[in-house]
């Protein structure tokens, strides 16, 4: 199992075929999907999401950050400009 999540997380921004998946659990398809709902207890199209969500979640609080650093940045020469 671990084989497959590594190669879900290294493919999160490609479309992800359930048969290679498969094909790396040596099961068939209708089986492997059986099988991880069962061990992780969601789906693996629900999986997938989840973990495409918090990845995106991370960028845009780090491009949030970068963004109020640049504000303080702006306001904080405007400041020193006026003294």
């Amino acid at each position: 199992m671990e084989m497959i999540l590594d190669y879900i997380e290294e493919h999160l921004i490609e479309t992800i075929y359930f048969d290679e998946i498969a094909k790396i659990g040596c099961c068939s398809n209708y089986n492997f999907l059986r099988v991880f709902s069962f061990y992780m207890e969601i789906s693996l199209t629900g999986y997938n999401k989840n973990i495409r969500m918090s990845v995106a979640a991370d960028e845009l609080r780090e491009y949030i950050m970068l963004f109020r650093r640049g504000i303080c940045k702006c306001i904080m020469k405007s400041v020193i400009s006026r003294l």
